[in-house]
C-alpha cells in the first residue's frame, strides 16, 4: 500500500469512521449504523469511506472479531458518483501560466512539475516520481507503471 494511501486512510477513520463508530463494540455495528455514518458524506467521499469500511469489516470477520459472513457493510450500495474529467479553460490556463510566470525564477522545478501536470493530466505525485526511462521519445508518449489516471498513461 502506498504511504499516501495509508495516510488517507488514517483520516478518513479519524473524521468519518471514528466520530460515528467509534464508541461501539465491532460486532456490535449494523447495517443503520454504516448508512448513518455515510449518508451526510459527499458522493466520493461517501463511497471511499464505504470501501474502506468494507475491507475493515472483512478483516474484522477474519480476525473473528465479528461472525463469518456479517459484514454490515454488505448490501449497502454505492452513491452515483457524477464523472469528474476536468480540463482547464484556456483563461484558466493563461491565468495559470501568468501566476507561474510570476514566479519563475523562485522554484523552476517546482512551476515545471506543475505545468507538466496541468497540461498532461498527470498527478503532481506522479510528475515529482517522474524517471527519464518514462519518457518514450521516439514514440512522443509518456509511459507510467503505476498510475490512478485511467489507462492513458499506463504500459502493458
Amino acid at each position: 500500500m502506498a504511504q499516501s494511501t495509508a495516510a488517507e486512510y488514517e483520516r478518513q477513520i479519524e473524521k468519518h469512521i471514528r466520530p460515528k463508530l467509534g464508541k461501539k463494540k465491532i460486532a456490535s455495528v449494523t447495517k443503520a449504523d454504516i448508512e448513518k455514518a455515510l449518508k451526510p458524506l459527499p458522493p466520493v467521499l461517501s463511497n471511499r469511506v464505504h470501501a474502506l469500511l468494507s475491507s475493515l469489516f472483512t478483516l474484522f470477520e477474519h480476525w473473528e472479531y465479528r461472525p463469518q459472513h456479517s459484514n454490515p457493510v454488505r448490501g449497502i450500495e454505492k452513491v452515483r458518483e457524477e464523472a469528474r474529467d476536468r480540463t482547464l479553460s484556456h483563461s484558466e490556463l493563461a491565468a495559470m501560466n501568468k501566476a507561474l510566470g510570476d514566479l519563475e525564477g523562485k522554484n523552476p522545478q517546482a512551476i515545471l512539475a506543475i505545468r507538466l501536470a496541468a497540461f498532461t493530466g498527470l498527478r503532481i505525485g506522479e510528475v515529482i516520481d517522474f524517471l527519464w526511462e518514462n519518457i518514450d521519445l521516439e514514440r512522443s508518449v509518456i509511459v507510467l507503471h503505476e498510475t490512478k489516471n485511467d489507462d492513458k498513461f499506463r504500459s502493458n
